[in-house]
């Protein structure tokens, strides 16, 4: 008997079907789609730059935990998902914020470098899904290319953030070193978002399993293409 849940088997049943044909992929993209726009729309309000910056790196998190991961359960997918956090989000905003409050933050021609080498790490991230075997495939799929990318964002756009920081550090003030501490604060608050956006959307992907094989990936795709031109947008809106 069909059971109700059985995936479709695109590779089978009809031959090679590029991603961007999966209807997975055009209804992601229609639905985060405008996160490649935020950091244009939001250019006129600098408050409101470290949100876009989440938005993307949640993007990145979200791929790598729901179409990258290998199927090794709950347990390892939160520490896969706390490892992209801590080495794309909080190590990269901490050492960034550190430099911004020691006067020797990125400058334009450091920072467009680094958002566009994460840019292409994040649109080159697709082929491999492109090539993948199906989301049940209990081996690695990689995942350091979106690290990089991750970590590339966060580096060149650090000084963004650096207002959360002061305003931390405003009310961290008796501490010994009050910049060190906010900094921190303000990273690990971030990796923190960045984890369990990812955590969520990771979940969200590999529940299209149920749909076909290639629709996690197919939204995966669209995720990482939506990724790729909002980190570009933010060396033309930012930088």
């Amino acid at each position: 008997m069909h059971h109700a849940y059985a995936p479709r088997r695109h590779s089978d049943e009809l031959g090679f079907v590029p991603l961007w044909r999966e209807r997975s992929f055009l209804r992601t993209l229609l639905v985060f789609g405008g996160a490649a726009l935020l950091p244009v729309a939001l250019a006129p309000a600098p408050p409101a730059w470290p949100a876009a910056g989440l938005v993307l790196l949640s993007l990145l998190a979200a791929v790598d935990l729901g179409a990258l991961a290998p199927a090794d359960g709950a347990r390892a997918d939160a520490l896969r998902g706390l490892r992209f956090a801590a080495f794309a989000a909080v190590a990269p905003l901490f050492l960034g914020l550190l430099a911004a409050a020691a006067g020797v933050g990125f400058g334009r021609w450091v920072a467009l470098p680094l958002l566009g080498v994460g840019a292409l790490l994040a649109l080159a991230s697709i082929a491999p899904l492109e090539a993948a075997a199906d989301p049940d495939d209990s081996a690695p799929r990689g995942g350091r290319a979106l690290l990089a990318a991750g970590a590339a964002l966060s580096l060149a756009t650090a000084s963004l953030w650096r207002a959360a920081a002061h305003g931390a550090e405003v009310r961290l003030g008796e501490l010994p070193l009050p910049a060190l501490a906010a900094s921190l604060l303000v990273a690990l608050a971030a990796g923190c978002a960045v984890a369990a956006a990812g955590f969520v959307g990771g979940a969200a992907l590999r529940r299209l399993r149920y749909r076909s094989f290639a629709a996690p990936r197919a939204a995966a795709a669209a995720l990482l293409l939506a990724a790729s031109g909002g980190i570009a947008a933010a060396g033309i809106a930012w930088v």
